[in-house]
């Protein structure tokens, strides 16, 4: 586990100033693959601090890029509903990216959950203002590609549908636990996945994330599967790529590796049934 020192602290709480009322230690709350956090209670100031895996940015320089944009940029709007880091976050010391917050709590969800979840996630939905650039592919080793080779080969089943139109930028992470709840209010927090998405690909992410029934745009859903699998193989391919560093992330990477798998078994699709 990587200490947050007080010293650091006091600089991230510098920078964004913020007043440190309360010298205690800060509470290690996870440890995510790409990101650390921590909570610090601080007065009637809580915070939460994220700090960011130097090697995933080292590697895959674009999601800084998106990461920056989504919190500065893309969602600058003071009406939408997240929870913003306080500026000037992403802050970049030593080589490392911090974001700090302001912390809040969740209430528990109301019974119109999901609704609410369709309605965040259109709310968030940007128009895509310069041409979709796919990431690049992680250096993988042959054996790490065999791993993969279930989604990678589903993924070959599909053909090359029709290229899909990635025009909008959205949240691509609404999983529950991404949702703060305030007077029944869904609040969207990290945003270090926020990028271009093809719409239709966005409903069936959140319909798998949030176990509800899948959409029914039958003619668009070749090219939405095809998508969606080329994310969750990014995402994978990403925790594969830092698993042998950190054997934390190679747990996180066999958790993820499941969920995949099982949600693939349950595609409309009988191609896909592996």
């Amino acid at each position: 586990m990587f200490e947050l020192c007080l010293s650091t602290l006091e600089h991230l709480l510098d920078h964004c100033h913020i007043k440190l009322q309360t010298i205690t230690s800060a509470h290690y709350i996870e440890h995510a693959g790409l990101h650390d956090v921590w909570f610090y209670p601080n007065g009637t100031q809580p915070i939460i601090v994220k700090r960011y895996h130097r090697r995933w940015l080292e590697a895959f320089p674009s999601h800084t890029e998106h990461l920056i944009q989504a919190e500065q940029h893309i969602y600058s709007n003071p009406t939408l509903p997240i929870i913003r880091a306080y500026p000037p976050s992403p802050i970049e010391t030593e080589g490392t990216l911090w974001c700090v917050y302001p912390f809040h709590r969740s209430s528990p969800p109301p019974n119109d959950a999901w609704h609410r979840i369709q309605a965040l996630g259109k709310t968030l939905q940007t128009p895509l203002m310069t041409p979709y650039i796919p990431h690049p592919t992680p250096p993988l080793t042959s054996a790490q590609h065999q791993m993969l080779s279930p989604i990678e080969n589903a993924r070959k089943d599909l053909g090359d549908p029709d290229p899909l139109m990635h025009t909008h930028t959205t949240h691509r992470d609404l999983r529950p636990d991404n949702v703060i709840w305030i007077d029944q209010t869904p609040y969207a927090i990290d945003l270090e996945h926020t990028g271009p998405r093809a719409l239709i690909t966005d409903q069936l992410a959140l319909s798998i994330d949030w176990h509800q029934p899948w959409p029914t745009h039958t003619s668009t859903l070749k090219q939405a599967q095809a998508a969606l699998l080329d994310e969750w193989l990014l995402w994978l391919q990403q925790l594969l790529y830092l698993a042998p560093q950190d054997k934390k992330i190679e747990t996180i990477f066999q958790n993820q590796f499941k969920l995949s798998l099982s949600a693939l078994q349950t595609w409309p699709c009988e191609t896909f049934k592996c």
